[in-house]
């Protein structure tokens, strides 16, 4: 096979590849797969994939993939590494932080890249970070904390999906927890400060 028979057969995989996929317009924010009868509605930065699966569905140079096992006629997510969105079907109702029931934290960093550092995995650790977010008094966020956290929440009631609060370890010795789609600030007290560096292994920032 000569090199211009093997250039078309590899085209030719590709287009079929492509055209594998969902086609789905993008109209006011939302992602439409008009064939499928699916409206996809733009998560919160709340909301991150756990695992980036397959390609999917596909709108201009725009790729949308599953998410895990999730049903991609549910939940589809951008190419995700460290920002990107995630949608859902307007059919679902998007859980609240109350109403995710998380069962292990995975505490991270991020700058370039984003690294686990601890994990809370005893449930009554996990009840507490849950309960003084929910029921503690709001308070406005500092803006010149010393460190901010990553708090990776996940569920065996929505499997596949992380619901990611910031804690924010403040200058004056109090630490909070934030939700960035809704704006709510508590103080966290010391429910994780075992779980993150001291003070002085982070420095001034």
């Amino acid at each position: 096979m000569n090199l211009r028979r093997i250039f078309f057969v590899l085209l030719i995989l590709v287009l079929t590849s492509c055209s594998s996929l969902v086609k789905i317009t993008y109209e006011n924010g939302k992602y439409i797969d008009k064939a499928g009868g699916i409206t996809y509605l733009a998560a919160g930065v709340s909301y991150e994939p756990v695992k980036v699966g397959e390609e999917y569905a596909k709108y201009g140079k725009t790729v949308l993939y599953t998410i895990g096992n999730l049903n991609p006629k549910e939940w589809l997510t951008e190419k995700y590494e460290g920002i990107g969105s995630i949608y859902y079907s307007e059919k679902l109702k998007l859980p609240e932080f109350g109403e995710f029931e998380p069962v292990k934290v995975t505490i991270c960093v991020a700058d370039v890249i984003t690294m686990g550092i601890n994990r809370v995995e005893t449930q009554a650790e996990i009840d507490a970070i849950v309960d003084i977010y929910l029921h503690g008094e709001q308070t406005e966020l500092p803006i010149d904390g010393l460190a901010s956290y990553h708090l990776k929440c996940t569920s065996d009631k929505y499997p596949g999906i992380y619901y990611n609060l910031l804690y924010v370890a403040g200058r004056d010795g109090r630490n909070f927890i934030y939700d960035r789609d809704t704006k709510r600030s508590v103080e966290a007290g010391d429910v994780l400060k075992k779980y993150v560096w001291n003070e002085g292994d982070i420095g001034e920032s």
